[in-house]
């Protein structure tokens, strides 16, 4: 039934409503004034995004460059130089609404749809946003009406951060990118502030605090089912980081694995604690955090895109479950753990966790010369 609506009713109609020439060539990127990245999804999605943010304010200083962000997302463009106008996708309708009334008050030249699993929601908001501007997404043909260009992009091979830059090379017929891609979080004061109290009160010390015993941070929380770590995992790693390699660890966690990060602190001692003690931390602060410390361990490829940001070498637990080599880490030693075919990162045993945990710590210590 629902597919009879969707292509029976809701495209022939949205066909008639949207008018979209197609668009051949390229567009000169020094003949638009305004721009609009659409990457309302998750918080690593974002940080990917933040090396074409940069080549875009690199090539044209002067070009006003919007981003439509989710609530999830959005405070990790917090601070960013590259971006003069980001919106928030709300969750209400009234509110959706709202955003749409504001965001066509920018009058964005050129609307770039990177969030390619949202083709639809993607091209309606594109639409309501810049009705007279140029709209390009990436997808398959049956979507190209809400674009004025419609992409087809090798995935797949190359990383995401990859992908977006090639995207933006074909729609502005630029040069391939041959420089070197670097992710950016800016944590504000009050993140950093918050990070410094607690590191004072717990005696971990930052990584450029000399002569000082620095500290790991574990992140227990995937946004995924197939990424996600037991609890028995959790502790292992806990533990080997603590009792095995000495080192002082910092628990991290979604808000909903709140007490579950408080149970694994607890279980573990004195070397683990969590952060933040009490409530919950912003994701700039967590990034504040992440830049501090020796290494992280992760689950998540959220936390491997904001440790990459923060130039934070990790540990990586991946399920071939879901794509891999798209989101790798960039620019930073890591060590990636690959779930047996066909198996989520939960099935990968504890004594595999413990071998590979600490290698990866034996390794940065020969690295920097301790």
């Amino acid at each position: 039934m629902e597919l009879i609506l969707r292509y029976g009713i809701v495209y022939p109609v949205l066909r008639l409503i949207l008018r979209n020439p197609q668009l051949e060539g390229t567009i000169d990127l020094d003949s638009i004034r305004s721009l609009l990245i659409l990457r309302y999804d998750r918080l690593g999605d974002i940080v990917v995004t933040t090396p074409v943010l940069r080549r875009l304010k690199e090539l044209r200083s002067d070009l006003k460059l919007g981003v439509l962000a989710s609530s999830a997302n959005a405070e990790l463009l917090r601070g960013n130089p590259h971006v003069d106008r980001i919106h928030v996708l709300p969750k209400s309708w009234f509110g959706v609404l709202r955003m749409i009334r504001q965001a066509r008050i920018e009058r964005y030249d050129v609307v770039l749809n990177f969030i390619f699993n949202r083709t639809t929601s993607g091209g309606i908001l594109a639409n309501l946003i810049s009705p007279k501007g140029i709209k390009v997404g990436q997808g398959a043909e049956q979507y190209g009406f809400y674009f004025n260009k419609l992409l087809s992009l090798d995935r797949g091979n190359d990383h995401m951060a990859e992908v977006l830059m090639k995207y933006v090379d074909r729609v502005f017929g630029l040069q391939p990118f041959s420089g070197s891609m670097q992710f950016e979080v800016f944590p504000d004061r009050n993140s950093t502030d918050q990070v410094s109290v607690f590191l004072t009160g717990t005696g971990f010390a930052a990584r450029t605090a000399s002569g000082a015993k620095g500290f790991t941070v574990l992140n227990i929380s995937a946004a995924e089912e197939p990424r996600s770590i037991n609890l028995a995992q959790m502790i292992i790693l806990a533990a080997v980081l603590t009792r095995e390699c000495d080192q002082n660890v910092v628990l991290i966690s979604a808000p909903s694995d709140r007490m579950v990060r408080r149970s694994v602190a607890q279980i573990v001692g004195d070397q683990c604690r969590e952060f933040p003690e009490r409530g919950d931390a912003g994701l700039l602060a967590i990034a504040a955090l992440i830049g501090a410390a020796q290494c992280v361990v992760t689950p998540d490829t959220s936390v491997v895109h904001i440790a990459s940001a923060m130039k934070t070498p990790v540990l990586a637990f991946y399920t071939p479950l879901q794509v891999t080599n798209e989101w790798l880490p960039m620019g930073i030693p890591y060590e990636m753990v690959l779930a047996d075919p066909g198996k989520p990162v939960s099935s990968i045993s504890p004594e595999f966790m413990r071998s590979k945990t600490k290698a990866f710590i034996h390794s940065l210590k020969e690295r920097q010369g301790a």
